[in-house]
């Protein structure tokens, strides 16, 4: 007899608020920057910016190519 799967989550799924995962991981509300997004880079200091986006660059310098 073949195996029925579904299409959902399984019943031993735990749902997580988006919301309470932020507030527990992000306490104080600091905003999100996306680098590649300009208007949430605005009035973020310049040397605030390079600081991230050498640390951008870093992790994705150390992050070996998954399909060569």
């Amino acid at each position: 007899m073949p195996l029925q799967t579904s299409a959902g989550p399984s019943p031993e799924s735990e749902y997580i608020d988006a919301d309470q995962l932020a507030a527990e991981w992000n306490p104080d509300g600091f905003p999100l920057v996306d680098l590649n997004d300009p208007v949430s880079l605005e009035g973020i200091p310049e040397t605030v910016l390079l600081q991230l986006q050498q640390e951008q660059a870093n992790r994705d310098s150390s992050t070996p190519l998954e399909n060569q």
